[in-house]
């Protein structure tokens, strides 16, 4: 995809072996148990932009990292873990969830929660 495309922040309900093969692209990651993330959401998706200043202002204390992943390299996204990607370039990427264990955990749903 083109540089500057966005993933919204989002949480999968599966694990995910994430591996960029060219370009450059920017994790935010969260661990599920920072719940606030839930207020507001839409099924998997967060209603707050980690790249905003409300988050700060919503989640003053929340753990938050940030990761580059480029050519070459993976990341292993666990099931419920936030994200919101960047692409900082151009970028071809492969995201991979068929394990030899099962890694579909479609109850994993906090968001639809209401």
């Amino acid at each position: 995809g083109p540089a500057g495309t966005v993933t919204p922040f989002h949480h999968d309900t599966c694990n995910i072996l994430f591996v960029q093969l060219y370009g450059t692209k920017r994790f935010t990651l969260v661990p599920p148990t920072e719940t606030r993330l839930l207020d507001g959401a839409r099924s998997m998706y967060a209603a707050i932009d980690p790249e905003s200043p409300a988050m700060e202002a919503h989640c003053p204390d929340a753990v938050v990292k940030t990761v580059d992943v480029g050519p070459g390299e993976a990341l292993f996204i666990p099931i419920g873990w936030w994200h919101h990607v960047r692409a900082l370039d151009v970028s071809v990427s492969l995201a991979c969830t068929h394990f030899v264990r099962p890694n579909f955990f479609n109850w994993y749903r906090p968001g639809d929660v209401k």
